[in-house]
């Protein structure tokens, strides 16, 4: 009766990895709970562990081995007389991964050599190499594989074994660039005539899976022939590593360097536009900032006749009131000099305001948006425009919210669009009967003042209504059409509207909003 062979196999410090079913039942212990454990504890009788452990250890570090006996657990307890001998697992390029033990059961008190027919079986230990092993024929009919092989090509071994190779692992036919089956086949032709082993750089296969449908792996072949008596191949061990993850890591990584690298040139790219934008955009508000500035100037120009008009009465009223003080002082009437001083005072302070006003109106100066007395500003605008005899006649009337009294503004440059606004009206109004402009203020919404400049005049002429806040639009003869298109600018720039519509009297309306301040 042929004797049960038993099977463990160990990693390189003994412990064990795997034990056959025959030696599972043999020892009366499960794989699960002889994992980890070192080979000679859970393997030997007490007695035995040591020179157990000792030749598995020499076997380990390459010293050749003998075949020995000893006893053995069991499952009735009496232990077990075995024969049996470890050697060491290779990979593919020849390298020691672990340990394999073979024992063959033994009649109690029996130290013969093992019968033939009791040896080890060396198929058994093949496919249970945790490894990918295939074993062809020189045919190129497959013999038998590894259980790890199986499992990586999702075969059985009943369905390949007795079957041509490229019968049972053909190339995509959907991929006409797959070229795994023609490199090995070239592979194991040099292997048949040169009789040595061939080994191939990492190659992409196609694996059929059960439904027909292929799955891409990377793997990275070794053949290697097994030679008879007679020097010729009769076997041919097919070794495969499989690198598929570390291929696709690479291809994830060269993916991301090259993703990283676009990103980069698309930042480099926005940067310069970013930079073009931002010195365009600069050039744009210096350009309207001078712009503004030459309206102002122009406004100013304009203007200053009117003003030489409203400085020449507090001046001459000065003169007049300081001539009749001295007559005053010369008769000696106290009370009445007095009076006439504080009178020139008053007009030399009238004088004086007027000409800060036109002074501050000319300066280019960048100032700070600041929180500003509303009445102020439109008053100190309406002074600058309706100054002289231009302005005689006209009715101005101030519809100021007292509940909106403050906003945050730049004063000089809001009263630069209320003066382009009043003089606007008052000019749309010349030789009207009863030429009336009205100066309101509201809070349209929460955070924002609104300022409306309303005439009686004809209205906005519909052939430019349209057009009316583009640069160089004007109804004027003389005008150059660029003062909405600033006061526009000047109004958006503080996060405000300024937009115009028809007057209920027949008129025009211009309304701007800006925000309120504390």
């Amino acid at each position: 009766m042929a004797h049960k062979t038993l099977v463990a196999i160990a990693d390189l410090y003994g412990a064990i990895r795997m034990l056959d079913e025959n030696c599972e039942l043999a020892i009366n212990l499960s794989l699960a709970k002889a994992r980890g454990r070192p080979l000679w504890e859970v393997l030997a009788a007490p007695e035995y562990r040591d020179a157990m452990r000792t030749a598995v250890l020499q076997a380990a570090g390459g010293q050749p081995m003998e075949a020995r006996h000893g006893r053995w657990r069991s499952a009735d307890g009496r232990g077990l007389q075995v024969r049996w001998e470890c050697s060491v697992l290779r990979d593919s390029v020849g390298r020691v991964q672990g340990l394999v033990v073979t024992g063959s059961e033994q009649p109690v008190g029996c130290n013969d050599a093992v019968p033939k027919e009791g040896a080890a079986d060396f198929r058994r230990i093949f496919q249970a190499i945790p490894g990918l092993y295939l074993l062809l024929l020189p045919d190129l009919t497959i013999v038998t594989a590894s259980d790890a092989y199986l499992k990586a090509t999702m075969t059985s071994r009943e369905d390949i074994a007795g079957r041509p190779l490229f019968e049972v692992f053909p190339d995509n036919p959907d991929d006409p660039q797959a070229s795994g089956v023609s490199n090995l086949r070239a592979s194991l032709d040099r292997v048949l005539h040169l009789r040595q082993p061939d080994a191939m750089p990492f190659q992409k296969y196609d694996v059929r899976r059960p439904d027909g449908t292929f799955e891409e792996r990377y793997w990275s072949p070794l053949n290697s022939p097994v030679l008879g008596k007679d020097g010729r191949v009769e076997w041919i061990v097919h070794a495969v590593e499989d690198v598929t993850d570390l291929v696709l890591l690479r291809a994830r990584e060269a993916e991301r360097i090259s993703f990283d690298r676009e990103q980069q040139r698309l930042v480099e790219r926005l940067r310069g536009a970013n930079k073009e934008l931002a010195e365009r955009y600069h050039e744009r508000n210096v350009l309207q900032a001078e712009l503004a500035h030459a309206s102002r100037l122009s406004e100013l120009g304009q203007t200053m006749s009117a003003i030489t008009h409203e400085v020449s009465q507090p001046l001459t009223a000065v003169e007049s009131y300081l001539r009749a003080g001295v007559r005053f002082l010369d008769r000696g009437e106290t009370a009445e000099t007095r009076a006439a001083v504080l009178q020139a005072i008053a007009q030399t302070d009238r004088a004086t305001k007027t000409v800060r006003r036109v002074r501050d109106f000319a300066r280019n100066n960048r100032t700070e948006r600041n929180a500003e007395h509303l009445p102020t500003v439109v008053e100190e605008a309406c002074a600058l425009v309706l100054a002289g005899q231009a302005s005689r006649g006209v009715d101005v009337r101030l519809q100021l919210d007292p509940d909106a009294q403050h906003v945050f503004v730049d004063k000089i440059q809001i009263q630069q669009v209320l003066v382009n606004l009043i003089r606007n009206a008052v000019e749309a109004m010349h030789g009207a009967a009863n030429p009336v402009v009205t100066i309101a203020s509201g809070q349209p919404a929460a955070g924002m003042i609104r300022v409306s400049v309303t005439d009686t005049g004809p209205g906005i002429p519909t052939d430019i209504r349209e057009r009316l806040f583009q640069p160089f639009v004007t109804s004027k003869a003389t005008g150059l059409g660029v003062g909405l298109s600033i006061c526009r600018t000047i109004v958006e720039a503080h996060g405000g509207r300024l937009w115009a519509d028809d007057a209920g009297a027949g008129g025009a309306a211009f309304h701007l909003t800006v925000p309120a301040g504390e």
